[in-house]
C-alpha cells in the first residue's frame, strides 16, 4: 500500500490491537517508518485471555492504593477488598437474577448476576477513568445488596463493546492468542485474583467452536525505533507489569 501510495516513509498511528500491526511493521518496514504512536498497547507477547487475572488485579489492587491515597475515598470506602471478596463469595452461593435489555432488539432477557460477571464488569470498568473512578461505590452499594449502581456502568451493552463484530474479533485472537492457552494454563493463571477461570475457559471455548486454527507465531522483541508511547486508560491493567520486568503482582485474594 506504501509503495502504491508513492510514500517513502510514514508516520504510524496504533491503537489497541493496531498497536500490534504497528509493530510487526516496524520489524518488517522499519526504514520506512518516519514515526509511530502507540496508544493503549498490545505487546506482541500479550495472550488473551491467560492475563487477564493477573493484569486485572494489579489494576484493581492500585484503585485500592489510590482510594487509600485519597483521604475523602478512604472515609467513605474503607475496605474495598473485603467487600468485593464477600460479595462474589454471596454470588458464588446464590447469584442474584435480573432482567437485561438486549440492545439489538430492546427485549427484556432474564438472566442473573454472578461472581464471573461482576469480576468482568470490574475488569472491563478498570478500562476507563471515568468508570473506574466509580468502582469503590459499586462494590460496596454492591456488596450491601444494592446493584443499581453496578447496572448503571452497563459494561456489557454500551461501547467500546457494542462495536466489536464477535465474529471478526475472534478470527484474529483465536490463533494469535486464546489457542496458545490450555484449559489448565487458564485456570492456573486465576489463582490470586479477583477473577476466576470461568470466562477465560468460555472465551477459549468459542474459539474452539469457532474452528480457527492456531497460529504459528513469532513473537520477538520489537525494534528500537522513534515512537511517542502513550500509556493510555486501555493500557491500566498492562502498566505495573511492564514496569516490573513481567514480575507477578502482590496478590490480596
Amino acid at each position: 500500500m506504501r509503495q502504491a501510495l508513492g510514500y517513502e516513509r510514514l508516520n504510524l498511528f496504533g491503537s489497541s490491537y493496531g498497536t500490534r500491526v504497528v509493530l510487526e511493521h516496524l520489524r518488517r518496514f522499519s526504514d520506512h517508518a518516519r514515526s509511530a504512536m502507540l496508544w493503549g498497547v498490545v505487546p506482541p507477547d500479550f495472550q488473551r485471555p491467560l492475563w487477564y487475572p493477573r493484569d486485572g488485579q494489579a489494576a484493581f489492587d492500585r484503585l485500592v492504593a489510590d482510594c487509600a491515597y485519597d483521604a475523602a475515598c478512604r472515609r467513605a470506602f474503607p475496605a474495598i477488598v473485603d467487600d468485593l471478596r464477600e460479595l462474589l463469595a454471596r454470588l458464588d452461593t446464590k447469584p442474584v437474577p435480573f432482567q437485561l435489555t438486549d440492545p439489538r432488539t430492546q427485549r427484556e432477557v432474564a438472566t442473573s448476576i454472578t461472581s464471573a460477571g461482576v469480576a468482568q464488569a470490574i475488569w472491563s470498568a478498570l478500562a476507563e477513568p471515568d468508570r473506574a473512578r466509580q468502582l469503590p461505590w459499586v462494590i460496596h452499594a454492591a456488596a450491601r445488596g444494592d446493584f443499581a449502581p453496578l447496572r448503571a456502568l452497563d459494561v456489557a451493552v454500551r461501547p467500546p463493546r457494542r462495536r466489536y463484530y464477535n465474529g471478526m474479533h475472534l478470527s484474529v485472537v483465536c490463533g494469535e492468542e486464546v489457542l496458545h492457552s490450555t484449559p489448565a494454563q487458564i485456570a492456573a493463571a486465576s489463582g490470586g485474583s479477583y477473577m476466576n477461570a470461568e470466562r477465560g475457559l468460555e472465551y477459549r471455548e468459542a474459539c474452539v467452536r469457532w474452528q480457527v486454527p492456531r497460529a504459528r507465531l513469532r513473537r520477538p522483541r520489537p525494534p528500537w525505533c522513534r515512537a511517542c508511547r502513550r500509556s493510555s486508560s486501555l493500557a491500566r491493567w498492562t502498566r505495573s507489569r511492564r514496569r516490573a520486568g513481567g514480575a507477578t503482582p502482590r496478590r490480596r485474594w
